[in-house]
């Protein structure tokens, strides 16, 4: 690992220190975003264990895919609350 430099937060600019802390702030509302809808959704409506979803979303340093991967892959798709049929609507009032 010849002629590797390491930096310090004072050697960088201040455009890139913002960069971080932006990037830090989504990583971290993703994250947490993933948990809260992991926390309130049942089981049944989860891709494999709720428990290793979470430990994957906290654990692993992804830069936000480990939430992102949630949402897209991690969750069943809720039919009932998603039907948009007129005659569904229907058949409950009477």
């Amino acid at each position: 690992m010849a002629g590797k430099v390491s930096r310090r937060w004072n050697d960088l600019t201040e455009r890139n220190r913002r960069l971080l802390i932006a990037a830090a702030a989504i990583d971290g509302a993703l994250k947490a975003a993933a948990l809260a809808d992991l926390k309130r959704r049942p089981p049944s409506e989860v891709r494999g264990p709720k428990r290793a979803w979470a430990a994957g979303v906290v654990a692993v340093n992804s830069f936000g895919l480990a939430p992102i991967a949630y949402f897209l892959f991690g969750r069943r798709p809720n039919t009932e609350a998603r039907s948009t049929d007129p005659k569904d609507a229907s058949s409950d009032a009477g």
